[in-house]
């Protein structure tokens, strides 16, 4: 029997979509093909995690064993979970170190990305270049609270003359999604494009992101003019 697409069952139309457009496919609908449980089951899992604080991904992925069994996955799914978390993981960093120059803002998003995106809490990143913008080294400078994190600029130069760095972008996330600059980000931002003159260090931009969203400070403001 041939069946018409719109009549084929809805487990075989998602895993059509799976094999020909996979980044459709919401969070569910991957978790419950990659875990072998209803996309239900993989619904409530994240929705479980998430507790309505965090991004589900971003719980999914700082998730402990006993929570997922709390969510009610067992013990081999509980296993699958955290073999495909960090199999994501370690794709991820191998695409990021083949020694690719980070010639834009979109690259160096790309980049903090992992780090940054859906995070519970403020995180300030820089990233440490050579003259040919190849990262040589990364360095989270601080963590803060929910709302705001307080990185000090003299910590920021100190790690990227310690790695020999020549240029660097920074970066951090705003937990709430929005990528709008504070007057204390645009005022931070000064004191480190000064710094970085002083010291003959090209700072490249600030980015600030939040989900899936950011903005480059050196794209949106005046302040490298």
């Amino acid at each position: 029997m041939t069946y018409i697409l719109k009549d084929a069952p809805a487990a075989q139309l998602n895993n059509h979509r799976l094999r020909l457009a996979p980044q459709s496919s919401s969070p569910a609908e991957l978790l419950s093909a990659a875990l072998g449980i209803s996309r239900r089951k993989a619904r409530r899992l994240l929705d479980d995690i998430a507790e309505g604080l965090h991004h589900p991904l971003s719980a999914l992925r700082h998730s402990e064993a006993v929570e997922l069994h709390q969510a009610g996955l067992s013990e081999k799914e509980v296993a699958r979970t955290h073999a495909i978390i960090e199999l994501g993981r370690r794709l991820y960093t191998s695409s990021q170190s083949e020694g690719l120059p980070l010639e834009s803002p979109d690259a160096v998003a790309a980049y903090l990305n992992y780090d940054l995106a859906f995070q519970a809490q403020e995180q300030f990143v820089v990233l440490v270049m050579n003259i040919k913008n190849v990262v040589i080294g990364k360095k989270i400078i601080t963590r803060g609270s929910s709302t705001e994190t307080i990185a000090n600029p003299k910590q920021i130069f100190q790690t990227v003359l310690r790695m020999g760095g020549e240029r660097a972008a920074v970066g951090h996330n705003h937990p709430s999604g929005s990528t709008t600059p504070s007057p204390e980000d645009l005022s931070l931002t000064e004191q480190l494009l000064k710094a970085a003159q002083t010291l003959d260090i090209e700072l490249l931009d600030h980015l600030i992101i939040g989900g899936e969203q950011w903005t480059s400070l050196r794209q949106s403001t005046a302040l490298w003019t």
